[in-house]
């Protein structure tokens, strides 16, 4: 074991490692090998620096073996080429691994520490376009003033501040130390899909009410209700929220019905907050339609024959 490394990488020509050893090389004007325990990516260029990075310069998920180490050696037997790409890799860390940059990194950190935080419980990260777009959304209005955390159905989700849906004990964490838990958008409360996923919200809104969490159902669709211990559930959870909306006319009878004489705001889907994106124009159908909106309003009672 050596803990002054200096002298080692002044008198090498090429280093073969990951993670900081590589970093330190790097610093030093080394051309790089990425190859260690989890896998070879090969000689660290312009075009897979970014890819490496997100895996900490560690050669994660690469499909290289280490048996092609030393045909890559080979490749930088010529001065001029190992100068060159020792001269991208200072200038590399310098700019992703310097101390400044690690300095403004932790005070990004800190930062976000201050904020108070939410928990968004929806069905989120299960590639539904509706949900991921309010999701979306509701990030992009609430991350300015708030860390906003958020349920998904997939484990491997790799936004920041994504909690698989089955980690209860991290879920539980979050919920105590959020300023509000805010259940929505979309129709969660409904037993025709399924009646364990409106027992699940149903759970996570008892646990907040539990630690004093402030709650809101925001923008839902309510029902159908098919079974009585579903409309027990959703009544309860329904009356006892902090703040009720819901975002169609059919809703708000049932809410209603659910709930009691209660204050209760009709809005619309979040998705109608979506702000236009601007696609690239690849047919002519796409061209045709580029400045159009489509909407597909379900049948309300209410409104009859007018839709």
């Amino acid at each position: 074991g050596e803990a002054d490394i200096y002298p080692y990488l002044s008198a090498s020509d090429v280093f073969i490692g990951v993670s900081r050893a590589a970093m330190e090389a790097m610093a030093h004007s080394l051309p790089v090998i990425i190859a260690g325990n989890e896998g070879v990516c090969g000689i660290l260029t312009e075009e897979n620096a970014e890819k490496e990075r997100k895996t900490n310069l560690t050669g994660r998920d690469s499909r290289g073996v280490i048996c092609e180490v030393p045909r890559l050696i080979n490749k930088l037997r010529e001065e001029s080429a190992r100068r060159s790409l020792g001269e991208f890799c200072r200038e590399y860390a310098e700019a992703h691994f310097s101390s400044r940059m690690m300095a403004e990194k932790t005070l990004e950190v800190y930062e976000e520490a201050k904020k108070p935080s939410v928990l968004l419980v929806g069905y989120y990260g299960a590639h539904n376009m509706g949900d991921d777009t309010a999701l979306e959304i509701l990030r992009e209005r609430l991350s300015e003033d708030y860390t906003v955390y958020y349920t998904c159905k997939d484990s491997r989700e790799s936004l920041p501040y994504a909690i698989p849906r089955t980690d209860l004990g991290r879920l539980s964490e979050i919920i105590r130390g959020s300023r509000a838990v805010i259940f929505g958008t979309g129709n969660i409360l409904q037993d025709k899909t399924s009646v364990r996923s409106l027992m699940y919200y149903c759970s996570l809104f008892k646990l907040a009410k539990k630690h004093n969490v402030k709650t809101a159902v925001f923008s839902n669709g309510i029902g159908p209700l098919s079974h009585a211990y579903s409309k027990k559930a959703a009544a309860e959870l329904l009356s006892s929220a902090d703040y009720l909306s819901v975002r169609e006319l059919y809703s708000l009878t049932e809410a209603a019905k659910l709930s009691g004489a209660r204050s209760i705001r009709v809005g619309a889907d979040t998705v109608m907050l979506c702000s236009r994106k601007s696609y690239e124009k690849k047919d002519e159908i796409t061209c045709k339609y580029a400045d159009h909106y489509l909407i597909c309003p379900r049948h309300d009672q209410a409104l009859g024959d007018t839709l």
